[in-house]
């Protein structure tokens, strides 16, 4: 499934065989939209435009994978997405290993989904 409109998708493709995406962490560099504790809610550059007006991302504040998350930032997480994502976005979505394109630095996509598709 395509999630990303054609001219997104091709940006995103340049970008991740730039050595920039090869030799750092783009999520560590984003800029926060919102900050809690643990966690930051960052602007997605390349978004999942076909089916969202809003895509962001929760990310840990420091660069470690989903299976590093500590007991405190686990906690938070839940709380956020119990609370603030309930009330500013229509879903949350992760994905699965296999489609992860930054693995190593646990993240959640949110979204605001188009009100017409």
């Amino acid at each position: 499934m395509i999630l990303r409109k054609p001219e997104t998708e091709e940006k995103y493709g340049r970008h991740k065989i730039t050595e920039v995406f090869m030799r750092e962490c783009m999520l560590c560099r984003a800029l926060p939209l919102q900050s809690f504790r643990f966690w930051k809610i960052i602007k997605n550059d390349f978004p999942y435009d076909m089916i969202a007006d809003v895509h962001h991302m929760l990310i840990p504040m420091r660069h470690v994978a989903e299976s590093e998350l500590t007991d405190d930032e686990r906690a938070e997480f839940d709380e956020i997405k119990n609370s603030y994502l309930e009330m500013h976005y229509d879903g949350i979505y992760e994905n699965m290993s296999k489609g992860k394109t930054i693995p190593a630095h646990a993240h959640i996509h949110l979204w605001v989904f188009k009100t017409s598709l």
